[in-house]
């Protein structure tokens, strides 16, 4: 995927099509859910987008993280640059937006959004009824990682853990979240209860 174009693979046939996306100004995100449905959206739009794999695409209800007015204020960018994530949890569709100073947490097809503490959002994973965001400040080299609990119909930030070291990815198995370091280490915490807790690290570094 890249700022105006993605490629769909079929990896039964081994085939692919291409798939043309509205432009933006950076990558854009994008999510599936049980393989019918298609979400896509360019960091800076208000609305993400859906598309079938037999019908054309169509806009989602705007996310309310920030509006078209706030896309074009240069002050914005230069705070924060706009990211997107995007994944499907518990068959909805789960975004987050960011611009400046916002951020915030949207389920589509309910009422639940959340504001989120202002970050750059680089990886997203859900299990059961929790969704884990893990984000970087490079100038200061700490990560942090925010536990978002979408139990009972409503989106809540139940934990936050900051962290020094630099956060590339999380990712989850039943019970338990993985957050991988770019430094070669992964913390592995348990997600038995309501926020998440650290269970050790390991370290995963391939020898030289």
């Amino acid at each position: 995927i890249g700022k105006s174009a993605a490629e769909i693979v079929d990896v039964v046939t081994k085939t692919s099509r291409p798939l043309q996306l509205p432009k933006s100004a950076l990558p854009s995100a994008i999510a599936t859910d049980d393989g019918t449905s298609l979400f896509f959206a360019g960091p800076e739009s208000v609305a993400a987008t859906r598309k079938t794999l037999s019908g054309g695409p169509v806009k989602l209800a705007p996310h309310g993280v920030f509006d078209e007015q706030d896309v074009a204020d240069l002050g914005k960018w230069q705070t924060r640059l706009p990211r997107r994530k995007l994944i499907v949890a518990n068959g909805k569709l789960v975004e987050v937006a960011t611009l400046g100073d916002r951020a915030g947490l949207v389920v589509h097809g309910t009422s639940a959004r959340v504001t989120l503490p202002p970050a750059t959002y680089d990886g997203i994973a859900a299990s059961g009824d929790s969704i884990f965001l893990t984000s970087l400040d490079r100038s200061l080299y700490r990560s942090t990682m925010v536990t978002v609990s979408l139990a009972g119909g409503r989106a809540e930030v139940v934990s936050t853990e900051v962290f020094t070291g630099g956060a590339a990815g999380v990712a989850t198995v039943p019970g338990h979240a993985y957050v991988a370091d770019a430094d070669g280490t992964l913390r592995i915490y348990s997600t038995s209860g309501r926020s998440p807790s650290l269970v050790g690290t390991v370290s995963v570094e391939v020898p030289r």
